[in-house]
């Protein structure tokens, strides 16, 4: 009597049972996985947000103490103080540009550095192969 040799190693119902074990447990470790990436950029948020608050505070604290520097009282006090002799200027000191500063300055500094120049533009020369 031949009986029939069995071409599998493993029963079919097992193995379908180990791969969806296996399939469960990569999940299961992807979620835990991603439970701690998720965790990390929250830690990293509010360490920013943290930080974004203290740089906020102390801008504002700037911003207060550079108001009561600037105080026109408080500017003759430590003129006084200092012995400075600073006074305010004279009408006739005071120029007033209609137009915008940046480009009014960067104008006539453009004049003043053409009309220092002694030579001509006369062209450009290159030396080639020496």
């Amino acid at each position: 009597m031949n009986t029939p040799l069995r071409s599998g190693f493993i029963n079919p119902a097992l193995a379908c049972a180990l791969g969806f074990l296996a399939c469960s447990g990569a999940t299961g470790v992807g979620a835990v996985w991603l439970q701690h990436q998720i965790s990390v950029a929250a830690n990293e948020n509010k360490a920013l947000e943290q930080r974004i608050a203290a740089v906020r505070r102390s801008s504002e604290q700037l911003s207060a103490e550079i108001a009561f520097e600037s105080d026109t009282a408080a500017l003759l006090q430590r003129n006084s103080q200092m012995k400075l002799g600073m006074v305010a200027p004279a009408l006739d000191q005071q120029l007033t540009i209609a137009e915008d500063p940046i480009r009014h300055l960067s104008a006539k500094q453009g004049r003043e550095l053409f009309r220092n120049s002694n030579e001509p533009f006369t062209g450009l020369r290159l030396a080639l192969g020496h």
